[in-house]
Formats: C-alpha cells, structure tokens, sequence
C-alpha cells in the first residue's frame, strides 16, 4: 500500500562556485578609487611628528594671576558658522550641548597657548557660550588636547541695557560684555594687566561706557570671524598684556545744571565728588564760564561808563551779572557782592580792559 503523505520535492543544492568576485562584481567599485593606497610607513611617520611637535613646544611658565586674557570663543577659536546655533534670549548657543576638538581651528588653538607662553597669563571664559556647564567643560578638554591651560574661572552674566537691546542688539551685546568683564575685574583687583580677544568690536561699547565700565578698545584685540585668531593678533595681545596701554583721557565733559546742582550740595555737606569727572575738570569748566561771564561784565561796564558814569560803580554789576547768568547759565553769587563793593576793576580786571575804562 501507498503512504497517504504527500510527497515532498527534494530542493537541488547549486555547486559551490569557485570564481572570486572581481571588484566590479561586489557593489563598491569606484566609490574610494580617488583615494591613494594605503602607505604604512607615511601614517606612523605622520603620528610620530604629531608626538615630537607636541613634546617640543616650549614649555608654558608658570603662570601670572596678574595677568588675564579674556577669551571668546565663536569668531576667535572656530570660524562663526562653523557649528549651528540656535538663539535663546538674544544670545546665539549651539545646538549641541557640547564641543569638540574637531570643530576648533588648530592654528587658533595654537595661537592662544603661544599668547600664555609668552606671557604667562591665565585665561577667563567671557564667551556667551560659558553659560552652560557641559560647554564650558568641553571647551576645557578642548584646551588641555592642545596643552593650554584650563581657565582659571568665567565672568558674570548681565542683562542687555532694555533702552538698547530692540534697537541696537549688537550695541547692547558689546555693552554688556564690557559691564561682564568690568565686574570680573573689579573682583579681582590683582589684576593689572589684561586683554580681551573677541569678534566683537569693543569700540561700540566705548561710545556708550558708563562709568565704572573699563575702556575696552584699547584693551582688546578684534578677531576676524572668519580667520579666527591670527599670528598678527596672537603678537598684538602679547604687546598689550607686556606693556598695558595707557587709559584714553577725553576732554571734560560740560556739566548738566543738575550736575552743578549736586555738587554744589556735596560741597555744602563736605561730601567729595564720586562720579567720573573730576573735581579738577569741574573746576576747569568753571573756570572758563568765568571768563566768558568776566567777559560779559567788563564789556557791559565799559558801555555804561561812556553813556553814565555816574552809576558805573553799581550798575555794572547787577546788570551784568544777570545777562552772564542767563547766557552761561552761570550763578554769581558772592560775584555780585564782590562788584558792587569793589567795583567792576576790583577783583578781575586785566590790563586791557582797566586802559579801556
């Protein structure tokens, strides 16, 4: 009898080939065929030169907390655009929350440590990106692969000035960062000597300083965004950090009524002044509302004397006394008293003007 099972077919196996594929056979041909053979010999040449240039950079000094270099990232160590950002508050941040070594120019890079090797300064973090603590340990590893030292700290965060930042956000964002750096500074009054490398322009904020806000141009060394920091850069900031430029001295600036108002009030308390002018400014700019009321008060008196001699003891006085006050919004007080009992060639007269009268 038959078996009910069905029968089942027996599969064929195919004889093993013996041809090898040849390399347009195996789907790959073509896509690495630009690239050299491998060269043994070349790459362990390549890692051992690697290893020589690191051992043989000149060794860093020890270093000098009086000495700080303010470092930016984004425009000074990678080119702007380099890595995505995303803006939070107005302020550009990656959009990884960390960084690596391949995203840095190396010549950068190298230009830094040769700034610290030269002259021995430390380093603080004042890029928008320190804000976040992966970042700044990022950037740390980033420094230590290239024998850099780490940063010694960071500075502050402040908020933009609202009167600028709709108007003029990059104004606001240089502004800001030159309060950051001059509250870091006055922290850390060892600090004598200092520069800032940074893609902003520090000129910017120079035109709106307020007071207690260092003077950043003559301090900072602007990078090009693009090229990063340069040899040419890298041996500007070690002249400045060697050899501290002097602090710009500006003309006095004109006092506001109410600046007279408040000073004359601290004198009358025996308080000093504490503001950015100078006493001696002040008084320089009294001074010369003197002269020009002076002015107004021999001319006024050499009329009246031809027309009325008579009052020329009196009259002059009063009368010129309130035109130099109203053209030089210039109080007289005591003045007057002084004129009307000395006369107008009492207490000022030069020479000239005693022969015209």
């Amino acid at each position: 009898m038959g078996s009910d099972e069905p029968k089942r077919k027996r599969q064929r196996t195919k004889p093993e080939s013996t041809e090898t594929l040849s390399p347009a056979d195996d789907g790959l041909s073509g896509l690495y065929d630009f690239l050299p053979p491998p060269d043994p010999a070349k790459d362990e040449a390549a890692k051992v030169a690697a290893a020589k240039n690191l051992f043989t950079r000149p060794k860093l000094p020890e270093e000098d907390r009086s000495k700080v270099i303010f470092l930016d990232i984004d425009g000074v160590l990678l080119p702007v655009g380099s890595v995505e950002t995303i803006v939070i508050d107005g302020v550009a941040m990656p959009v990884r929350d960390r960084v690596r070594e391949s995203d840095f120019a190396i010549s950068a890079l190298g230009n830094v440590r040769s700034i610290v090797q030269q002259t021995a300064a430390t380093i603080v973090l004042s890029s928008e990106w320190r804000r976040t603590e992966s970042l700044r340990s990022s950037i740390g590893a980033v420094l230590k692969s290239q024998d850099i030292p780490a940063f010694r700290d960071f500075t502050p965060v402040f908020q933009p000035k609202p009167e600028i930042k709709d108007t003029h956000p990059i104004l606001a964002w240089c502004e800001r960062r030159a309060r950051e750096i001059g509250k870091w500074l006055k922290d850390h009054p060892e600090v004598t000597s200092w520069v800032a490398l940074d893609d902003l322009d520090f000129a910017w904020a120079d035109s709106i300083r307020a007071a207690g806000t260092p003077w950043m141009k003559v301090r900072s060394v602007h990078t090009d965004a693009k090229r990063c920091l340069s040899e040419e850069n890298c041996q500007e900031a070690v002249q400045i950090l060697l050899n501290p430029p002097p602090e710009p001295r500006l003309p006095p600036r004109r006092p506001s009524f109410e600046d007279r108002e408040i000073s004359a009030s601290r004198q009358s308390s025996g308080m000093l002044c504490s503001t950015e002018d100078s006493m001696p400014a002040v008084a320089a700019w009294d001074s010369a509302k003197r002269v020009v009321g002076e002015h107004y008060i021999l001319t006024m008196g050499a009329n009246i004397k031809l027309a009325h001699p008579f009052w020329f003891a009196t009259v002059p006085a009063i009368a010129c006394g309130v035109i130099a006050a109203v053209n030089c919004q210039w109080v007289i007080n005591l003045q007057v008293s002084a004129h009307l009992q000395h006369g107008v060639s009492g207490m000022w007269l030069p020479d000239d003007y005693a022969a015209r009268l």
